[in-house]
């Protein structure tokens, strides 16, 4: 095996041959395997006959797709070039499937073997592997068939690889009668780092889910793969479908089980491909966090030149997600052809993509077909294309160039992607709207250009605007535009903005805004560059206004500039802004769909040079928020590192907890970046903190780590405190991702470390032989589960026990100085449906006839511990992400009463139903072999079956326990429970329904929308994908609360344009099943992965229910719905998954919110810090036990 030099010289010997013969050159027609969608996806003309569209300039002229490949004369990228196998897109992702015959006969001859991981292809076969393959004119050389690539087919006449099964016996998972590169990384695999790059036998790429060199989807979830068809799908194979660089390569880099993923296994693989010759990151996550790690990991991809093409995300909404909403990546989205059946008319090939996402930070729009997603894989093409054809030019081009080019640029003043042809420039705003004029902070859906496209009422047109807008970005991508450009030299200037951070908040009480920005030309050309800015989060054109700079004051330059390139007036900013704005505090809510963002302005830079003898222009731009609340602490908001920006996030819960026994509480709060934090109000730490938890195994030989520092775990899990081993001061116990559960005394110091077991994370335990196998046993190695501290045993003093629910379908048990609890682990899956379990992985198989393989397998709620049995002893209560076909098992497991709705609905196929698993576990665990009070577990209905992995799978909303007087079941503690989509069911302990049943299925929560809500326009209502609580909202008893949404939300998903969805909060009576009135409430956005928190706030009597949402508010709702005081909901500038936290700090009752972003908030409230609070922080109280009759500290002198 040769060193990673020689494979290098190797590869690059082999460019120039490869680029001429491999796999595909155009011949002036698409090819015959262009699949029908890619065939208008990635034309050049009009769809003939389409008069109307096609005469509109609004509509760009009716061409259909992104100047890819089309018939006849019109210029396309592929006239230019179809690729080169020299550049390499990594996808990220849910791994390849090395068993789908399809993706394979796609993909097998494109994906990149690391010839420093490989000896030399042998020829010693009488017969080849591969069809048509002649092994007597095969060749001792790494390209042995002399194709001029290196690649799978120059092993199929090596006697060392085996394709077929029977040869490989149990390894492996491909197809016997086809050659694909697994065959090639077994035969090969002997547990060394021959190219010395820190990851041995990387022959393929790699997994980061499971840390080896097989990056095989064992779980068959598919995403990944389609994604490498999409960017790189081999041309005129015989196969439906072509990527949109059909002669790049791909590399296989899994960072998770789905495109919901781990930032620091993203940031990893990030690591990985840039050392190991990516040009395209190809990224269509989600993922579940957003650590530091993450973002240096983007940056060192940065400065080596690598491309990050990254999704907008797939729900229909505005939020926020990650890893897109870092620096330095080309955030894409969809537009699509119309639908006939709800949008005939117009014709229209720029249809919003109905589950796409939007936002300021949208980068160019891509013809496409299932979301972003898809949106994503073809523009990685793209990207590729555009990077083929600087190289064939001589050009290594960087990602804000490739940027240029795709989206931001102007080349001879024509913009690269294709932006609305407006008649006339849309008139400016400023300072007063005047008739005529886009208001920036006007709801555009809702505008004089939000055109009826659907039989829907409430069916709406996403209108564009000249220049850039928050749903098509610079406009539809024109890749005859993009490559052209590349191929003839003319590239716009780099331009990048710096500081401050995407979204953050600028002071209006500040004198100025410090803003940072780097501008290059090639070969240090003369440019001239201005800074411009204008209120508004998406303001028009006209709007922007030149501001001073030191640099980019119109002047010629030279050589690249890095710095401050403005400090913004604020003062003449704020007076630019309309009236609307009021003082910057607040009291023009920023709420509606899309929302409003009244105090959001834009920071722009434009550099004007020449390249190629034509004008080039580059630009970038950031959305920030002029904006400060008065009811802010000093020193709020704040990062949670304490950085002026770029902080990881706060997904875990904070909590309240006085630590030192002073009688005042400090914030316990952490993050992604595994580092535990006890603040004080004046932002310091109590002494002994902040502590750490361990940092990651990571590959230390590989040359990024050797500036890149290696992450910690990242704890996702809410923290806990309590008084452990009973001795009077709290402990401290978080649980992280890496599957480890920490202890540490109110000093900081640490007293234990546990770890759940690593055989059961599904990982292979032999190479090559998968221990997951399928849909239904998605299992992984950590903790998204808050862990709870209750004593589970009540015979050693009130000592407590550690209850931790794990991704490994287990849940755990520690004493309190870290020894396993006898009778735990537990094994939570219906026993009914399994037929055997593996005694050494406990991989679970299910008995054949329950229909559908579902995904499942994981547990992400927290379990409520709570006393259900009247023994004094607390049970275990928990949800998994189990799912099975309501029509395989005993059907939908709810009643149609108080859902009539629902029913009527279900009826016309448009929803998917099935049944989750709710338990109650002993507090002896497995010990006596039923581990299961009786009557447990109990079907949990749900009305989208397989929402989402991971987070929409099953219960994924942490159940809670309260005290309710119920119709039937009388007056004692109850199990309220939400699945990730369908009827809210309060449940007696026996687990039967506490508003009785009909016909006999459960009566859950009322999900028709009352008459006279302003969410009337839809249907119904149900929870979705958030956390419930039970709490005491406007002095009305007990009101069992979930975040909610309705139908037109989720056909907002599935049909293009904007339906009419709306998101809410939602507070049901629980002893009759009633909405409260006033509620439903709208809210901004789905109220993902979060919930409420219920305590008096001030204002209106009684206690309000406060939570945020994934996009921008933190709401707050009091009796009849109503806010606490004209000042909420408060402005938090990102997502919130947290659940806020209420409670005294500092000496007075406070709100303390936090975002994805990393950023604190803090606000007072009106309320005194004896007030009450029935549900105060996540999980009810600081032990995370969700039991409404759990014990809260009072504060001093309550």
């Amino acid at each position: 095996m040769r060193t990673l030099l020689a494979a290098v010289v190797a590869s690059a010997l082999a460019a120039p041959a490869a680029h001429a013969a491999f796999p595909y050159t155009y011949d002036g027609s698409p090819p015959p395997d262009l699949s029908g969608k890619e065939r208008w996806m990635y034309a050049a003309t009009p769809e003939p006959g389409n008069l109307t569209v096609n005469a509109s300039p609004f509509e760009l002229g009716g061409v259909r797709g992104a100047h890819v490949v089309d018939e006849g004369d019109a210029p396309t990228a592929w006239q230019t070039t179809t690729g080169r196998p020299d550049v390499l897109i990594a996808v990220h992702d849910s791994g390849i499937r090395w068993d789908d015959r399809g993706a394979m006969r796609n993909l097998r001859r494109k994906t990149h073997l690391n010839a420093g991981e490989l000896p030399r292809p042998r020829h010693d076969r009488a017969v080849a592997l591969e069809d048509g393959a002649d092994c007597a004119r095969y060749r001792d050389a790494d390209d042995a068939n002399g194709d001029g690539v290196f690649n799978v087919v120059d092993f199929a006449c090596d006697g060392r690889v085996e394709r077929d099964g029977a040869a490989r016996r149990v390894h492996g998972n491909g197809i016997d009668d086809l050659l694909d590169p697994q065959d090639v990384l077994i035969a090969f695999t002997d547990g060394r780092d021959d190219d010395r790059n820190g990851y041995a036998d990387d022959v393929v790429g790699w997994d980061f889910l499971d840390d080896d060199n097989d990056p095989y989807d064992d779980v068959a979830y598919g995403h990944g793969t389609g994604e490498a068809q999409d960017s790189t799908a081999e041309a005129a194979d015989g196969q439906d479908g072509v990527g949109t660089c059909p002669d790049c390569m791909v590399l296989h880099v899994r960072v998770g089980d789905s495109f919901i993923a781990d930032s620091n296994r993203f940031a990893q693989g990030v690591l990985y491909s840039t050392d190991n010759g990516a040009a395209v990151v190809q990224e269509a996550l989600g993922t579940l966090n957003n650590s530091r790690f993450a973002r240096r990991a983007v940056e060192y991809a940065y400065a080596h030149g690598v491309t990050v093409i990254a999704s907008a995300a797939d729900e229909a909404a505005q939020h926020h997600n990650w890893p897109s909403s870092l620096p330095h990546v080309v955030v894409v989205n969809s537009v699509t052809k119309y639908d006939d059946t709800f949008s005939p008319a117009p014709r229209s090939y720029l249809q919003f993509t109905g589950c796409t996402n939007f936002s300021s930070k949208i980068a160019v729009a891509i013809p496409s077909v299932s979301c972003s997603s898809d949106a994503t894989g073809r523009a990685s093409g793209m990207a590729g294309l555009v990077i083929s054809a600087g190289r064939d030019a001589g050009l290594d081009l960087a990602p804000d160039e490739v940027r240029a080019l795709l989206a931001s640029g102007t080349v001879d003043g024509t913009p690269q992607a294709d932006d609305v042809d407006f008649a006339v420039t849309e008139v400016g705003c400023e300072p007063v709207p005047v008739p005529g004029c886009t208001d920036p902070s006007a709801n555009a859906v809702l505008g004089p250009n939000a055109a009826v496209v659907s039989p829907l009422a409430t069916s709406r047109r996403y209108p564009a605007k000249e220049g850039h807008d928050q749903f098509y970005g610079y406009g539809r991508v024109n890749m005859a535009h993009a490559v052209g450009a590349a191929r003839a030299g003319r590239i716009p200037p780099s331009v990048a903005l710096l500081a401050p951070d995407w979204w953050s908040p600028v002071d209006p009480r500040a004198a100025t805004a410090e803003v940072r920005a780097s501008v290059a030309t090639r070969g240090d050309a003369p440019y001239r560059c201005r800074v411009l800015v204008a209120p508004g989060s998406y303001p028009t054109q006209s709007d922007f206004r030149e501001v001073p700079s030191p640099w980019c004051d119109g002047s010629e330059r030279r050589g690249r500039f890095e710095g401050v390139v403005a400090r913004l007036d604020v003062a003449a900013l704020k007076a630019r802004f309309p009236a609307t704005a009021q003082g910057f505090d607040g009291s023009a809510p920023s709420t509606g769909r899309p929302n409003t963002e009244p105090y959001g302005f834009t920071v722009r830079i434009v550099a004007d040079a020449t390249a190629g003898g034509v004008p080039v222009r580059g630009e970038d731009r950031r959305n920030l928020f002029l904006h400060h609340d008065p009811d802010a602490l000093d020193g709020f908001p704040r990062y949670l590192d304490g950085s002026a920006g770029g902080s990881g996030d706060v997904e875990a819960s904070p909590l309240l907890a006085d630590l030192d026994g002073d009688g005042r509480n400090e914030l316990v709060v952490t993050g992604s970046d595994g580092v535990v934090h006890a603040l004080r109000p004046d932002g310091r730490e109590a002494r002994g903190w902040p502590v750490r938890v361990d940092r990651l195994a990571v590959h230390r030989g590989a040359p990024a780590y050797r500036t890149v520092p290696a992450p910690r775990g990242a704890v996702l899990a809410s923290p806990a405190a309590g008084d452990l081993d009973h001795d009077g001061d709290l402990e401290v116990v978080v649980a992280d991702w890496e599957g480890k559960v920490y202890a540490f005394s109110s000093r900081g110091r640490r007293l234990w470390t546990r770890e759940a077991v690593r055989a059961w994370s599904g990982r292979p335990l032999s190479p090559f032989v998968p221990e997951r196998r399928g849909h239904r046993n998605r299992v992984q190695h950590g903790f998204l589960a808050s862990p709870v501290l209750a004593d589970l045993d009540r015979n050693d003093g009130g000592r407590l026990e550690v209850i931790a629910a794990g991704m490994d379908r287990h849940v755990y048990a520690f004493g309190d100085d870290g020894r396993r609890v006898p009778g735990f682990p537990v094994l939570v899956v219906d026993p009914a449906k399994v037929a055997k379990v593996d005694p050494r992985s406990h991989r679970v198989d299910f008995k054949d006839g329950i229909g559908e393989a579902l995904n499942q397998g994981a547990i992400v709620d927290t379990p409520a511990v709570g006393d259900l049995a009247g023994d004094a002893r607390p049970e275990i209560v928990v949800g998994t992400n189990e799912e099975y076909e309501a029509s395989a098992d005993g059907g939908f497991h709810a009643a149609p009463l108080n859902a009539a709705a629902l029913a009527a609905v279900g009826q016309t196929g448009v929803l998917s139903f099935a049944n989750s698993r709710l338990y109650a576990i002993s507090p002896d665990g497995a010990r006596r072999d039923r581990p299961f009070l009786p009557g447990w577990p109990v079907k949990v209905g749900k009305v989208f079956a397989e929402l989402l992995p991971v987070v929409g799978e099953g219960v994924t909303g942490a159940p809670v326990i309260g005290v309710v007087d119920c119709p039937s079941g009388g007056r004692g503690p109850k199990v309220g429970v939400i699945p990730d989509g369908g009827p809210a069911m309060v449940l007696n302990p026996d687990g039967s329904s506490c508003l009785g049943e009909v016909g006999g299925k459960p009566v859950g929560m009322q999900s028709d929308v009352p008459s006279g809500n302003p969410l009337r326009a839809d249907l119904l209502v149900l929870p979705a994908v958030g956390h419930p609580a039970f709490g005491d909202v406007g002095g009305q008893g007990t009101s069992f609360l979930a975040p909610t949404t309705g139908l037109l939300r989720a056909l907002d998903l599935t049909v293009n344009e904007y339906q009419g969805g709306e998101d809410s909060s939602s507070a049901w009576d629980p002893a009759t099943g009633q909405f409260r009135p006033g509620f439903p409430q709208k809210v901004n956005d789905l109220s993902f992965l979060t919930g409420m928190s219920v305590a008096d706030l001030g204002g209106a009597p009684g206690e309000e229910a406060v939570g945020g949402t994934a996009h921008l508010d933190l709401s707050a709702f009091g009796a009849g719905g109503a806010p606490p005081g004209p000042r909420w909901p408060k402005l938090t500038y990102d997502w919130t998954v947290a659940n806020p936290v209420v409670g005294e700090f500092g000496g007075r009752r406070v709100v303390i919110a936090a975002t994805r972003a990393g950023m604190l908030h803090a606000f007072a409230t009106g309320a005194g810090v004896c007030a009450p609070a029935s549900w105060p922080r996540y999980h009810h109280d600081a032990r995370n036990t969700g039991d409404a009759r759990t014990p809260l500290p009072a504060p001093k002198g309550c």
